[in-house]
């Protein structure tokens, strides 16, 4: 809820990766207008003793992610210690003034995404020459030749490296787009 000067806050964040390690967090969180509806979403910065950590993650693979439960309980956030979404995805954030290059120019949205997609084309990358490395050495022992010779498998081999390419070449044009208007000090397309 916004107050003079920031915002009183309150919630429960689930799988917190990381928390037992860190001695401030980034929350998100819906700002309410007053009637009750959200009018903004923005991520809050809180120092540790601004918030509890709950001990739920007992798990027995991940353990070390401590991905634990953040409580936090009607604390006021001031308002430098808060960043609007609608601010990053106009591209007027208070960080932007400062850092003047091109990166900084781009629409938060773009620069998060393409940092999760990017490594996913990566592992299918890497997915996809492993399994060419071992279908070319692999001998099916019911037809005696190399699997690699099997025309269906080369099918759907060929498939998967235009799906990969296409990947490739998409997410560079994208982002290469948006980098080069950023560059020249032109409006990015929201």
């Amino acid at each position: 809820t916004r107050v003079d000067g920031g915002f009183r806050f309150s919630g429960r964040w689930s799988f917190s990766s990381g928390c037992d390690h860190a001695s401030w967090v980034f929350l998100g969180g819906l700002v309410l207008g007053d009637d009750g509806n959200p009018v903004d979403f923005r991520t809050f910065l809180l120092p540790l003793s601004d918030y509890k950590i709950e001990d739920v993650w007992d798990t027995v693979g991940l353990r070390g992610t401590g991905s634990n439960d953040i409580l936090v309980d009607d604390v006021f956030v001031p308002e430098y210690r808060t960043l609007s979404f609608v601010d990053t995805g106009k591209c007027v954030c208070p960080g932007q003034e400062v850092n003047t290059g091109p990166l900084y120019k781009l629409p938060f949205a773009s620069v998060f995404s393409y940092s999760i997609a990017a490594p996913v084309v990566g592992m299918a990358t890497g997915a996809y020459e492993s399994h060419v490395s071992y279908m070319a050495e692999r001998v099916r022992a019911s037809y005696g030749n190399k699997a690699a010779e099997d025309p269906y498998s080369q099918v759907r081999v060929a498939e998967a490296a235009s799906d990969i390419d296409a990947a490739w070449l998409q997410l560079e044009r994208n982002i290469g787009e948006e980098y080069a208007l950023a560059t020249n000090g032109e409006k990015i397309p929201v």
